[in-house]
């Protein structure tokens, strides 16, 4: 039975959803804050920092000598917030994504209590609130969770138009597909869920009585197989075109590239509970809900089969379409409550009735609501990642207990915040730089002379012998004969290696570590966590002029202040 409310009655029922509404974004907004200075730094931020650090100076996306232009709607969004409050942080590029984090949950909530009910809004918005990989992606310099929030914007009100179709409200569909057009720039795996939306409409509509109707005429008959033919191959041309990037992974990737259980193993390690009993769970928001639960399951179940064949996984790939999981098991627990409260209550009167134990309202008014929050604490404890929500949670709490200001500070990145002192020196002087982790380099020191790294090859080309990583514009040393020409060209250099990525297939494999332990000598300084290697000698100079100009830096990034 399908009990979404009238639009002639909504005005009334739900005069006091926006108030909810906005102390959800509130505690949503609150809760991304604090977590914000404890979640570590990642690598892919950093491509958003620097960029927007160019933005916000001259409007423009340069990263190095070269140009990153990926989601240039987020980079454009952080550019603006160094430029607002005239500084540089991890906190101000991450302020739009905890900003967007943030406001997916009063979405939510006021979609499902719109096409559900209150318990069903405030479940899946809680779920969507506190999840940790919720948080995790709103505390993230990149466009997760502006595209979640595109993206559940977009489905909400596609749904809510099905429902209540309205000449005057036609303006409806045509924002939802901006919010989608919109998501798709940011991150390309929007058309997924563009794509699940359709499939839904399509079956939605294929089982009105009004279609039926329409579909009694011949014409009519023929313009809708027309339509769907057109549909059919638009849709080929967009795998056709978008299938050899769903498939490609970068080296660092390689491993999981053909793992299509990824997911499967994911969701079982943390969110056990939630994974297995998902069937058991569709039966009963089905039986009350039909069409809101197969629209989330469909938002959910075809993007993680898809991503499930990709060559890029991570749990952050399939974020958007996580809220639907998130909203269809606040649907399930909602229709499952009711039926647990009453089990509850024949339970404590078997109690009553077998031991003789009088149970007065009271105590009943008290043990109700108690063991159906054992029950929920149950289920949480459970799903790995769902213990570690309240964790986070806490943890950032202490946090800004102990240090309010520490809110606007960037996240600790040990490895890096020690001990460079003496390589800035080094470079001072001259020495080029070798920089295997290139960004955190850039980030902290400055643009490396050479990476050392596998770049994705759609985003480099080849120049005076060497590959060019278009996204900074330095060449890249992938191999020993690269060493071999740096090293014999070049008079003095240094090699900064993050010991995690030390014999590391993608950055610096067996045969190039060899290399450099034989041709060079180590530290100072020692930094724990690093591997340093120095060289200094003379050079031939003939035939290394190639090098030389590939050596040059055109423009110097200034280090992230603390």
């Amino acid at each position: 039975m399908q009990t979404a409310i009238p639009p002639q009655t909504r005005s009334r029922r739900l005069d006091g959803v926006y108030f909810p509404a906005l102390a959800l974004f509130l505690a949503a907004l609150a809760i991304r804050l604090v977590c914000s200075p404890i979640v570590p730094l990642h690598p892919d931020e950093i491509f958003h920092i620097l960029t927007a650090t160019s933005w916000s100076d001259d409007g423009s996306y340069r990263l190095g000598d070269g140009s990153y232009t990926r989601g240039w709607i987020y980079t454009v969004m952080a550019g603006e917030s160094f430029h607002a409050f005239g500084h540089v942080s991890v906190f101000l590029a991450r302020l739009p994504a905890i900003l967007a984090g943030a406001l997916v949950v009063p979405v939510i909530f006021v979609w499902i209590s719109r096409s559900a009910d209150r318990t069903a809004g405030w479940i899946s918005a809680l779920l969507v609130c506190c999840t940790e990989l919720m948080i995790r992606t709103s505390d993230f310099a990149r466009f997760y969770s502006l595209q979640a929030l595109l993206v559940t914007a977009a489905a909400a009100m596609i749904y809510a138009y099905l429902l209540h179709p309205s000449r005057r409200r036609a303006w409806v569909p045509v924002l939802a597909l901006a919010c989608l057009a919109l998501a798709a720039q940011l991150q390309i795996t929007t058309i997924v869920a563009a794509g699940a939306i359709g499939i839904f409409v399509v079956l939605f509509l294929a089982t009105r009585p009004q279609t039926r109707a329409l579909l009694a005429d011949a014409k009519m008959r023929r313009l809708a197989f027309a339509l769907l033919v057109l549909a059919a191959a638009a849709g080929a041309v967009v795998v056709y075109l978008g299938l050899p990037r769903l498939l490609e992974a970068e080296p660092w990737a390689e491993k999981h590239k053909y793992n299509y259980l990824f997911y499967h193993v994911l969701l079982s390690r943390d969110y056990r509970l939630f994974w297995y009993l998902m069937p058991l769970a569709a039966f009963a928001a089905l039986a009350r809900y039909p069409r809101l639960t197969a629209y989330c399951l469909a938002l959910w179940l075809i993007p993680l089969f898809v991503h499930s064949f990709g060559g890029m996984k991570a749990d952050r790939y399939i974020s958007y379409a996580f809220t639907f999981f998130l909203t269809f098991w606040g649907i399930a627990l909602a229709c499952a409550l009711p039926w647990l409260k009453t089990a509850v209550v024949r339970t404590l009167d078997c109690l009553q009735e077998a031991c003789a134990v009088p149970l007065g309202e009271r105590i009943r008014a008290v043990l109700v609501p108690a063991i159906l929050v054992f029950c929920a604490l149950s289920v949480i404890a459970v799903n790995k990642l769902l213990v570690d929500s309240p964790k986070l949670i806490a943890k950032g709490m202490v946090h800004f207990v102990h240090a309010p200001a520490g809110i606007f500070r960037n996240p600790p990145d040990p490895e890096w915040d020690r001990g460079l002192a003496a390589i800035r020196r080094d470079l001072d002087g001259g020495a080029v730089l070798v920089g295997v982790d290139e960004l955190r380099t850039t980030l902290y020191l400055q643009t490396p002379n050479f990476g050392m790294y596998l770049p994705p090859a759609p985003v480099t080309f080849e120049r005076n012998g060497f590959t060019i990583d278009k996204r900074n514009g330095r060449p890249v040393i992938e191999n020993v004969e690269d060493l071999e020409r740096v090293f014999s060209c070049l008079p003095r250099g240094v090699l900064l290696i993050p010991a995690r990525r030390w014999e590391q297939y993608g950055f610096l494999d067996e045969p190039m570590a060899r290399f450099i332990t034989a041709r060079t000598k180590p530290g100072p300084p020692r930094i724990p966590g690093f591997y340093i290697y120095r060289w200094q000698h003379p050079v031939n100079r003939q035939g290394c002029e190639a090098v030389r100009k590939e050596a040059r830096l055109h423009s110097r990034s200034a280090p992230l202040e603390n």
